[in-house]
């Protein structure tokens, strides 16, 4: 395999080395929506931006030993490459006994964790890992306040979940590119509101406001699950991205922010919850928002009466949410636990 070793302008600390990323899935089909997107697709990525410079490979944790001749083997076994192995959304001990450790014997290895939303982040610390992928810069804080004080070298990485709808923009947003009225605004005309939360049981004071905005003239829809409809959202005029129920405990302010940005994605104007960690590391985020549902409600009637009121904040956040998620960005900090 040709390795190039011109420095890479995508690559900050390019190795001049022969580079291996193995991303290793959980065995369990419920989870396979979110293991795509922060699995396959990342692979897919990586083989497509960087092909002839890095090799990566998705493997399911209770197939390594099926599939060692099939994908590992296609790895660079070149002496001092550096291998990578990312444990998506729970650690494969596998990956750490023979006879992978004696395939790589002769590469730097390194194993990270992404937590995604299942675990909660500090059962990881125990884990022998080389570096830990949370969802938020606050939880990128957490995760070097406790490593650091343990060893050094221990890499902790905020990743964003990647935009994962197929779909285009929204027609019908309250707001446009511009940060003003998304359509000459009429009366009478029926406006609808878009859930991103198809997986959760919403709490009791927001169905409550489903019923209040109902009562408007609002239309209420839940997003598509894994069979994605995009003309739920093609006349969209707002989205509401709440926090999950209360039987994650707190876990469920780790939890990603792809049900704020996909919205934001698709040129809706998207209230969250404000207790959502990873929500608030986007510029201008924090005009859209609640700990409430009258917030909720509050905001929603400030964006159909006065739009313009979002103007700049808008503005900030489309350009923070499109910068933080693009795919560049996003392989760049997936690169950086290959850097030297």
């Amino acid at each position: 395999m040709y390795i190039s070793h011109r420095p890479n302008p995508l690559w900050p600390n390019w190795p001049l080395r022969s580079i291996n990323l193995v991303f290793v899935v959980p065995n369990f089909e419920f989870w396979n929506f979110a293991i795509t997107h922060k699995g396959a697709w990342v692979v897919r990525q990586l083989q497509q931006h960087y092909r002839g410079q890095v090799q990566a490979v998705g493997i399911p944790c209770e197939d390594l030993s099926l599939q060692f001749d099939r994908k590992l083997k296609s790895l660079t076994v070149t002496t001092n490459a550096i291998t990578v192995f990312f444990h998506i959304r729970s650690f494969c001990p596998a990956a750490l006994e023979e006879p992978f450790r004696a395939r790589f014997a002769h590469h730097k290895v390194r194993h990270v964790f992404d937590v995604i939303d299942s675990p909660d982040m500090k059962d990881s610390y125990e884990l022998p890992l080389d570096g830990l992928i949370v969802n938020s810069e606050k939880d990128k804080q957490e995760c070097e306040a406790v490593k650091n004080s343990i060893e050094t070298g221990f890499m902790c990485q905020a990743i964003p979940h990647s935009f994962n709808l197929p779909c285009g923009e929204s027609k019908a947003g309250l707001l446009t590119e511009q940060g003003t009225e998304g359509f000459d605004f009429q009366p009478n005309r029926k406006l609808k509101l878009i859930i991103f939360n198809w997986a959760s049981v919403l709490p009791l004071a927001i169905i409550k406001m489903i019923k209040t905005l109902e009562e408007k003239g609002w239309e209420i829809v839940r997003e598509s699950n894994l069979n994605v409809d995009c003309s739920r959202y093609a006349d969209a005029s707002a989205g509401l991205a709440w926090r999950k129920t209360s039987q994650l405990g707190p876990r469920w302010r780790h939890s990603p922010s792809e049900r704020f940005t996909n919205g934001v994605m698709m040129n809706i104007p998207t209230i969250g919850h404000a207790g959502m960690h990873s929500f608030k590391d986007f510029d201008g985020a924090s005009e859209f928002l609640c700990w409430d549902a009258q917030c909720v409600l509050r905001k929603l009637d400030r964006l159909k009466k006065n739009p313009s009121s979002f103007s700049q904040a808008w503005k900030q956040l489309r350009r923070s949410v499109r910068e933080k998620v693009g795919t560049e960005t996003l392989l760049r900090q997936y690169a950086s636990f290959a850097a030297e």
